[in-house]
């Protein structure tokens, strides 16, 4: 015989209502609540006598449920004291106990002499039982409001035995509610817990006024006449089993059902409503379902749950036979539907017992049958009954092995189908055979629509046998993947010859496919393939390329493999680049691409496939460095590049053409020949000015070989590209000028020089150019910078005297207002007079005779002026133009007559 352990606690008068002894200590909010409520229960009145009595409630820890008995304390020093006896029991302990009531054995009258000190716990029988029943008049009463209304607080006045009621509502309460009941047998005014009332207080009547808060709704009350007979049958039912014992086996149905049942007494009703579904089961399959629906929320023991589900499950069969077909069809799925809770296992007999209904219900109507089936099925497209889709499956097949027209309907019923495959994948295969000859097509495309389903994983190997061959289209795609899964390496020479021979598979989405489900995924096999066939189509060749590693390492392999003629060379290598570009360039093959000539010569020769040409495209898209301009015969291939692409990639090859000349990877001879090419010319007439500058300051600002090789490049530029795109060169030249003045030398304006001679002479000089040198030269006369000075002097001041508005804002910006062109004039003579510059270049800056006068009226105005002259008509004798000729004449006339007029102002 086992026993229980319990804890134990004695409180009484000492110094006030105090613990005298106990066996556990608690927390303070549990100590504190056992304390009040172990105290009389409200204070005494003359009519009022204190009798034994039961306190009956949670703790806040939760650790515990309270029950305490008091007795009054007849050796008290003062009246109205009480002893109290407590027992802890264990929660879980006192939620699954069957009789609860065997707990009361454990209270005893507190003996006041020997009650101080520790205690120990206590032992209780673990089979004690009373199975006593109670009649309670008003127990019908106090059912309705407390279990059909939920009211709380309830006070029952009058109560024949309030102890024993109160042990038969507390056994007849489940867990989660029993857990959380407070009540009391003798309650002198209302209790409370540390938040909220208690549930139930049986009180004498003559503390009936104490109790005045409450509502009249609130009070079971035994002066008044029982209103039990006026309660609902299950009220009535409910009250029987809670109060007597006359009905054991109902009363244990009852409380097996409720076991799970919500924390809130009127939960009970959905057990009542679950008895009375129950009784009708047979006769009625919607019943049944009721019933099913309500055993879910009722939460059972799972043996006791599948118990009753079977039950029930066979009770639904019964009555759907009665059924008419349409009807029963529903109902079929309903309960399927039902039946895939895991917590009930169905059974092989019930489960063929349903298929074979379903199997009957559909060959006695096809059409509609199945047309129904399939509007059943899509009411929860993601979670259609199984059970139901196998009994579909069977009638399926077995209809389709018998006639074509079934084939008919089932491909009206495409959803179906798709549900239909996940259980019986066997059903595409018989559906293909029976309807290619007159549906080939359209049967082809819903098995397409059915694969494309997530719910056809698992039955690719079994459309794969009968459909590979069908396909080669791209509305195809979504089967192809499907079929393609799971592929196995045996099957690869047949793919690829397939892939080869069939052009449609340079459709995007398809060779994707087979890249990644042919190449990557059976690498041996496809490369084993790839050289013992001849092949040259660019779909094969996306495949070949995905059986080498998308690294450094596979495109050195993929190189140095034969993999077929030079052509597959190249498709291949654009493949594999296309492959692992997708996204952005890896930053190996960026290095790669910037330093590896051969690459890009790959690339360039041959016949300009559109698919080779999308990747060069997309490779020079985002490089900033390559060597695409060091590839042999690149300024020619570069030049015939397709069409579609020829702006884009030109205007790359030009820029990486520029970066390598800077970085001495191409020398001047080549720079000079690709600039002679009218491609590049036309390349650089469209860049934009920030492009180059962009590149070169780069470059400059860090490499003085640089500055000295972009001066050289300067020289370089063909006078068309200075004349159209002007801002271009003149943002090159203004990025050499801002860095490395230090290390100006005399080839650096020789270089600059011999490009503005391309563009200051004639009727239409670049004034942005010439204006640009003329300032920087003006304004820096340490450096050797005469022959800039001179060629650009006239254009510029031609342009002031004529008040000219071509780039106003740079004429502006540079030399201020020049509606009158003395400004420039005094500029001009006051650089050359402050500078260490060639006299002669004084002279040659004027171009002509009446400017050449003016400028020497005022040189002669200067401090050794005449002698200034004087050098400039000796250094003009020593050039052999015919223009330093005139000019010395010109110059040879002044010295003889220095006062000659000439308004110089």
């Amino acid at each position: 015989m086992g026993s229980d352990v319990l804890q134990q606690m004695i409180h009484g008068y000492s110094h006030g209502h105090s613990l005298l002894a106990a066996s556990i200590q608690l927390d303070r909010k549990d100590m504190d609540l056992i304390g009040r409520l172990s105290d009389l229960s409200g204070t005494l009145g003359p009519q009022l006598e204190i009798t034994p009595y039961l306190t009956l409630y949670p703790l806040p820890s939760k650790r515990f449920f309270a029950i305490g008995r008091t007795w009054p304390d007849q050796l008290a020093p003062r009246a109205g004291c009480v002893l109290t006896h407590t027992i802890l029991v264990p929660i879980k302990l006192w939620t699954e106990e069957s009789s609860p009531i065997r707990f009361s054995t454990a209270l005893r009258a507190p003996d006041r002499g020997s009650s101080a000190g520790d205690l120990d716990p206590l032992h209780i029988d673990t089979n004690s039982v009373d199975r006593r029943s109670v009649h309670e008049p008003f127990a019908a009463s106090f059912v309705q409001r407390y279990f059909g209304e939920g009211l709380t607080p309830i006070a029952w006045f009058g109560a024949l035995d309030p102890e024993l009621a109160a042990w038969r509502v507390i056994q007849a309460l489940w867990p989660s509610l029993r857990a959380q009941f407070a009540c009391c047998t003798f309650a002198l005014q209302p209790r409370t817990l540390e938040n909220r009332p208690f549930d139930l207080l049986f009180a004498p009547i003559v503390a009936f006024s104490r109790f005045g808060d409450f509502a009249r709704e609130h009070i079971v009350d035994g002066r008044a006449a029982s209103d039990g007979d006026k309660t609902e049958p299950w009220i009535r039912s409910w009250s029987d089993c809670i109060f007597s014992d006359e009905d054991v086996a109902l009363s244990r149905h009852v409380r097996s059902l409720a076991y799970g049942l919500d924390p809130y007494p009127t939960a009970i009703r959905q057990v009542f409503f679950f008895l009375q579904l129950e009784e009708r089961a047979s006769n009625s399959a919607t019943a049944a379902l009721g019933a099913l629906d309500l055993l879910d929320t009722l939460a059972l023991q799972p043996p006791r749950e599948q118990d009753e589900k079977r039950a029930l499950a066979y009770a639904a069969l019964r009555a759907i036979e009665r059924m008419e077909p349409h009807q029963a069809l529903e109902v079929l799925y309903l309960l399927c539907q039902r039946l895939e809770s895991p917590s009930i296992a169905q059974g092989q007999a019930l489960a063929g017992q349903i298929r074979h209904l379903i199997l009957q219900l559909i060959r006695a109507n096809p059409k509609h049958t199945i047309a129904h089936a399939d509007s059943l099925t899509a009411r929860h497209a993601d979670a259609a009954p199984r059970l139901f889709l196998l009994g579909v499956g069977d009638a399926v097949l077995e209809l389709l092995g018998e006639n074509s027209h079934t084939a008919s309907i089932l491909i009206e019923q495409c959803r179906l189908g798709e549900r239909l495959i996940v259980h019986r994948p066997e059903v595409a295969a018989v559906l293909l055979r029976a309807a290619r000859q007159a549906h080939g097509d359209k049967v082809v495309s819903v098995l397409v629509n059915w694969s494309r389903t997530a719910q056809s994983v698992g039955v690719r190997s079994a459309l794969r046998r009968h459909l590979l061959p069908e396909v080669g289209t791209s509305d195809d795609a979504p089967l192809l993947e499907e079929l393609l899964r799971d592929l196995g390496s045996g099957d690869v020479p047949e793919i690829c010859t397939l892939i080869e021979t069939q052009d449609a598979f340079r459709n995007r989405v398809l060779s994707e496919i087979v890249r990644r489900c042919v190449g990557e995924r059976h690498a041996s096999s496809v490369r084993q393939w790839a050289s013992s066939n001849l092949w040259k189509k660019y779909q094969t060749a996306s495949v070949v390329a995905a059986a080498f590693a998308p690294t450094a390492d596979g495109l050195s392999e993929l190189l140095a493999k034969q993999q077929g003629c030079m052509a597959n060379r190249q498709v291949l290598l654009a493949a594999f680049l296309e492959r692992i570009t997708i996204y952005s360039l890896p930053t190996w093959l960026e290095s790669r691409l910037s330093s590896d000539p051969s690459l890009w010569s790959l690339l360039l020769t041959g016949d300009g496939r559109s698919e080779v040409v999308d990747v060069v495209l997309r490779l020079v898209r985002g490089l900033r460095r390559s060597a695409i301009a060091r590839a042999p015969d690149a300024r020619i291939v570069v030049g015939r590049f397709g069409e579609r692409a020829a702006d884009v990639v030109q205007e790359h090859a030009v820029r990486q053409l520029i970066i390598d000349f800077l970085e001495r990877l191409s020398d001047a001879d080549v720079l000079q020949e690709w600039l002679l090419e009218p491609w590049v010319i036309r390349s650089l007439v469209r860049a934009a000015p920030g492009s180059i500058r962009t590149i070169v300051a780069e470059r400059v600002t860090h490499s003085s070989v640089a500055w000295t090789r972009a001066w050289e490049m300067v020289k370089s530029i063909p006078a068309s590209i200075a004349y159209e795109n002007g801002p271009l060169v003149q943002e090159l030249i203004s990025v050499l000028l801002e860095s490395r003045l230090d290390e100006w030398s005399v080839a650096s304006s020789e270089s600059w020089r011999q490009l503005l001679a391309k563009v200051s002479q004639g009727d239409h000089p670049s004034l942005e150019l010439c204006g640009q040198a003329l300032h920087f030269a003006l304004r820096h006369t340490r450096l050797p910078l005469a022959e800039i000075a001179g060629e650009t002097f006239f254009p510029v001041h031609e342009a002031a005297m004529k008040d000219q508005s071509v780039q106003p804002s740079l004429l502006s910006l540079v030399f201020g207002d020049w509606d009158k062109a003395k400004d420039l004039r005094r500029s001009l003579v006051d650089s050359f007079t402050h500078s260490d510059w060639d006299p002669s270049q004084f002279a040659l800056s004027a171009r002509e005779p009446w400017l050449l006068r003016k400028l020497s009226k005022r040189m002669l105005r200067q401090w050794h002026g005449f002698e200034y002259l004087e050098r400039a008509y000796s250094g003009l004798n020593a050039i052999a133009t015919s223009k330093a000729k005139e000019l010395a004449g010109v110059l040879s006339e002044i010295l003889r007559d220095p006062q000659f007029t000439e308004d110089w102002d």
